[in-house]
């Protein structure tokens, strides 16, 4: 079973482990961040950062074993449920997943820029095959 709680500032090392295992390098605050923990184990963890009250998703990320069994549905669940609008530059691995979920393409120019030029200074682009994406508000959401 698939439990999720908010980070408090002590789960730092739990995020920073997943993240290693998901190979992201990023500095990830415990802030605004969701823990899923499968039996009490730590598999996977969501951080938001907000624009204008929009929640972008940076980043999602379930340890590989753990891929496939609704780690990440049960994490977006919790904010797709809460929140009208959601955004996230997804990797082009992931978009069918997020299709899945009810996101829809956008524009480059519709994400907040400082996270655009992330994306296009980023030396992994051409392997990540960036995609903004968002879920409108009017998306119904299931878990």
């Amino acid at each position: 079973m698939i439990t999720v709680r908010p980070a408090e500032p002590e789960d730092l090392e739990i995020i920073i482990r997943i993240a290693d295992a998901c190979e992201m390098s990023h500095a990830l605050p415990t802030e605004n961040c969701l823990i899923a923990f499968e039996d009490s184990w730590p598999v996977g963890f969501m951080r938001l950062e907000f624009v204008n009250a929009v929640p972008y998703v940076r980043p999602i990320a379930v340890l590989p074993a753990k891929r496939g069994k609704g780690v990440a549905k049960r994490l977006l669940g919790i904010v797709l449920a809460k929140f009208g609008e959601v955004r996230v530059v997804s990797r082009g691995t992931a978009t069918e997943f997020y299709r899945s979920l009810g996101f829809q393409r956008m524009s480059w120019d519709e994400v907040y820029s400082p996270f655009r030029g992330e994306c296009q200074q980023c030396s992994d682009r051409e392997d990540c095959s960036p995609l903004p994406m968002v879920r409108p508000a009017t998306s119904e959401f299931r878990l």
